[in-house]
């Protein structure tokens, strides 16, 4: 379908600066003291550029990003200087700012739904956005919001403009949000995270139409992310932060292939790779940023750098050019980086493990094992090796759907699970993949809820789960069975000491004190939490640690299966790299079976032995991980794989993208033939008797002719596309 929107990292300085950082630091008053958010941040943004800031949360960067806007809370202390076109911002009181915003400079919120009000229609937002900063009667602004959202790719922009923000899906919301952001021109566009939320697809889309939007409204970006590879794909340069200042600066190019600064190269580490297979471990930070108000000593990332010698524990290193290059690093040792390590792009390309710094600096991100166990290699198991932990066959979960208060009348069914058939063996991780409702999350609480679903069978350790009806089997069977939920602080119970969440699972099933006691404490040390960690509570624990202590609860009663929902999503890439790493331990360890519901495509290659693709209620591809990745033969399952970012900008930049037309239909209209066939890319090839039985019958899942898995006779794990057209190539540059 043609290359993704992208400018390869090559914007000159010499371009006319817009906007002018200079040493901005914000500062907070809280009742410990004075918290420095932000401190001393220099940076330029030349028309036309995308500048993206990246770093771990808390950070900094959106403290900066809302300094910038003039929008800092009332606690907090903004001091350095802001140059909009040599205009100084920082010295401008709200009123004047309120004159700038929305149209020199513009930004685009993380969340629509707190952006957006919900009780006017897109098209009244706006309307009021241009008329606050241009002269135009209603009628004139109403057809420039509508060519707005054509602009940002909203089909039937004349209807949708008077639709209310709850009638879009999340994507769209977030272009409203960007139709906004250009309405009147402005110079300098920020977007905070504004693709952390959406799916892979739909973030493709959206980080196109940001782009095109920059370029309708001749603007630079500022870019805030923790998504390297979005970096990779749109951004000219970037600047890391780590505890509120900037300790890497380069461009794109060098930052990904020539990184200098321990923590830039530990971020890069820890990422998964989804264009390759790999067996290898992710490569941990290991540790927590320190706290912004009691910051160590010296480098504020010494505490975590394996690199740190005295020097770096006793004076604080300044940005420093690199010679030859605009490239600027804070970090004492960056010379020693330079000489001995192996760079990032020698890595990815060479199909390396994820250690950037080589044999110089050897594992300086070593593999952590926090099992305290000797970890075999991981070793894919076949279906056949073990009777299957779960068993769907055929299954159906349909639910009412009525309208009305008093007098509630059925107006339709929604087809969350419509016929899908998996099964997972001992000791196997399938990945279960898909936009947002597509069903994914409908299949765990279907397995959960241990009911009998609308159609077809659902069996747990070999029960059919239509058939327990005592609370002695539902009990044993909910004991083999466990969840790890997406937001691990939403998890627990803020009351709680760690010691009584872990405990609770085990009082529930009658342990005696003392070997609950015995057991806890063996869980702490699987999971790899201190001891003295029992005493605290959720809020006093960072994300990852959160999250370990929601495995530790899962693990408690001994399960044999644990369904992970989105269980690294909410968490720091250097965070999830040690979650990661910890459930492929635990698997190795104690035989468990995950289902693992991600839409991070690279992290299920990394952790699955198969994957099943889910579309509108329907399986349309499954297989062995390795077999699926690099022969998809489902249109659907192209796209997300197409959409899936890569943090490499040369080979990101150069990817050829198929995006889905259009939003994806409702679950109560389903479509009667192929449910992907009025989105799907390849329909365009195909005559028009080949359109119409796609357009009409069904597809069934059928075996692809070059599976890998159907020429070793592992019938189980046979590589299945449900595409009447798997035989028909695709066209060149498809």
């Amino acid at each position: 379908m043609g290359n993704a929107v992208g400018k390869a990292a090559s914007v000159s300085h010499s371009a006319s600066i817009v906007l002018d950082v200079q040493d901005l630091s914000v500062t907070f008053a809280s009742e410990h003291g004075p918290l420095p958010a932000v401190r001393g941040l220099n940076f330029t943004l030349s028309a036309g550029e995308t500048l993206a800031i990246v770093g771990e949360s808390g950070s900094g960067k959106s403290a900066a990003a809302l300094a910038i806007m003039g929008l800092q809370s009332e606690n907090a202390t903004v001091e350095g200087s802001v140059y909009l076109h040599g205009q100084q911002l920082t010295a401008l009181d709200d009123d004047a700012m309120s004159r700038l915003r929305g149209n020199s400079i513009a930004m685009v919120f993380q969340d629509p739904m707190t952006s957006l009000t919900p009780l006017y229609t897109v098209g009244e937002q706006l309307i009021e956005a241009l008329q606050v900063h241009q002269t135009l009667s209603v009628p004139e602004a109403r057809v420039r919001a509508v060519e707005l959202l054509s602009v940002v790719g909203i089909p039937e922009s004349r209807t949708r403009v008077d639709a209310y923000p709850h009638e879009f899906s999340g994507g769209m919301r977030q272009r409203v949000l960007i139709a906004m952001a250009i309405a009147n021109n402005p110079d300098v566009i920020i977007a905070d995270e504004p693709t952390t939320a959406l799916d892979v697809t739909i973030q493709s889309q959206v980080l196109d139409v940001l782009q095109r939007a920059c370029v309708e409204a001749n603007a630079a970006l500022l870019l805030i992310t923790h998504d390297l590879g979005v970096v990779a794909r749109v951004a000219d340069r970037a600047v890391v932060m780590y505890t509120g200042k900037a300790v890497e600066q380069a461009d794109v190019r060098s930052l990904f292939y020539r990184p200098q600064m321990p923590y830039t190269i530990g971020l890069l580490g820890s990422l998964a790779y989804g264009e390759r297979a790999t067996s290898s471990r992710l490569r941990d930070i290991g540790g927590s940023p320190p706290s912004l108000i009691s910051l160590p000593s010296g480098c504020s990332f010494s505490p975590r750098c394996p690199l740190a010698v005295q020097k770096c524990l006793q004076e604080e290193p300044s940005l420093v050019n690199v010679a030859g290059e605009e490239h600027r690093v804070a970090c004492w040792r960056h010379e020693d980086v330079v000489q001995q390590s192996m760079t990032h792009a020698d890595v990815f390309h060479s199909g390396a493990s994820h250690d950037v710094a080589g044999a110089g600096v050897d594992n300086q991100y070593a593999v952590t094992d926090n099992t305290k166990h000797d970890i075999a290699s991981p070793v894919k198991r076949s279906a056949e090796a073990d009777a299957p932990i779960l068993e769907m066959r055929s299954v159906k979960q349909h639910f009412p759907l009525f309208e009305g208060g008093i007098f509630r009348r059925r107006v339709g069914v929604v087809h969350a699970i419509d016929g899908i058939d998996l099964h997972i063996a001992q000791g196997e991780t399938l990945g279960l993949v898909g936009e947002s409702g597509c069903g994914k999350s409908t299949t765990a609480r279907s397995i959960l809820d241990l009911s009998s679903p609308t159609e077809g069978v659902i069996k747990l350790f070999g029960q059919d789960v239509r058939k327990i009806s005592s609370r002695v089997d539902r009990m044993a069977i909910r004991r083999q069975l466990q969840i790890v939920f997406q937001d691990p602080m939403s998890s627990l119970d803020p009351r709680m000491p760690v010691y009584d969440l872990i405990a609770e699972p085990l009082a529930v099933f009658d342990f005696e004190a003392a070997a609950i006691s015995l057991r806890v404490n063996q869980l702490m040390g699987l999971v790899g939490l201190d001891p003295q960690f029992l005493e605290r509570y959720p809020q006093q624990l960072s994300g990852g640690q959160c999250q370990r202590v929601c495995i530790a609860r899962a693990l408690a009663l001994e399960p044999q299966m644990i369904i992970l929902d989105e269980p690294v999503s909410a968490l720091d890439v250097s965070v999830r790299a040690g979650i990661v790493n910890l459930l492929q331990d635990l698997k190795q360890t104690l035989g468990l079976s995950y289902l693992f519901v991600a839409h991070d495509l690279a992290l299920v290659r990394h952790i699955g032995d198969r994957v099943a693709v889910m579309y509108l209620g329907k399986i349309v591809e499954t297989g062995d991980v390795d077999d699926v990745y690099e022969n998809p033969t489902h249109p659907y399952t192209r796209c997300l794989l197409s959409a899936m970012p890569v943090p490499d900008p040369d080979l990101e930049r150069q990817r050829e993208r198929l995006i889905p037309v259009g939003e994806p239909p409702g679950p109560s209209d389903p479509p009667s033939g192929c449910r992907f066939f009025a989105r799907c890319p390849k329909r365009m090839q195909l005559e028009n008797d080949r359109q119409v039985r796609c357009e009409t019958v069904s597809p069934e899942l059928t075996p692809v002719p070059s599976s890998k898995a159907l020429t070793q006779d592992r019938a189980r794990t046979v590589h299945t596309s449900a595409c009447h057209y798997n035989d028909v190539p695709w066209a060149a540059g498809q």
